[in-house]
């Protein structure tokens, strides 16, 4: 709806243009409404003509809220963990990394997103580590969509050196899809002296 602006009581910071912003009001009841406004002021022959909208936004910003409070608590989770956790694609490449498996590796998680797991820290195939015909664990999990855990795992640390570990990994699904897998594991050097 188009309406003629007062000629006074309009903010000094209203200009020609299109103006966005966000605000809140109580309502009659008692609980908080979010708006998000949005304005257009023109000007016709020296009148300014203000056509505006007035979104209800109230349930967006609670689920923004909600999502901002659930975010926090999973990286408070994953940085409290002792244990490493590292979620990969479909393809084994690292796509989340908690601060322990970060420590646990020798490195940054920001050096280890991305990385293809075979190549960076998990034991290589089975037929390249002289274990015969057995699957890959890994490979295994992420095309059959199994749980495995292994108790005497050698894993690499970015410098190369290896060290022994206890993992346990499970395939991810979204739904009906799969989307990849989480892998959990610990240094067993202390345990192993």
């Amino acid at each position: 709806e188009v309406t003629e602006a007062p000629r006074f009581g309009l903010p000094s910071y209203t200009r020609t243009g299109l103006h966005s912003f966000p605000t809140a009001h109580r309502h009659k009841d008692g609980h908080v409404v979010h708006l998000e406004i949005s304005a257009n002021v023109l000007h016709d022959d020296g009148v300014k003509i203000l056509v505006g909208l007035a979104r209800d936004v109230t349930e967006r910003v609670a689920a923004e809220e909600q999502l901002a409070r659930l975010t926090r608590q999973q990286q408070l989770i994953l940085g409290s963990a002792a244990e490493g956790i590292i979620g990969l694609d479909r393809e084994g490449n690292v796509t989340l990394v908690n601060p322990a498996a970060a420590r646990i590796l020798g490195t940054t998680p920001d050096k280890l997103v991305g990385r293809q797991a075979h190549d960076t820290f998990f034991p290589p195939h089975a037929a390249e580590s002289g274990n015969g015909n057995a699957p890959c664990i890994l490979c295994a999990c992420l095309q059959e969509r199994n749980a495995e855990h292994q108790d005497d795992a050698t894993f690499s640390r970015m410098d190369g050196t290896k060290f022994p570990a206890e993992f346990s990994i499970s395939s991810l699904r979204d739904e009906a899809a799969d989307v990849g897998a989480v892998l959990v594991f610990r240094d067993m050097t202390e345990r192993r002296r």
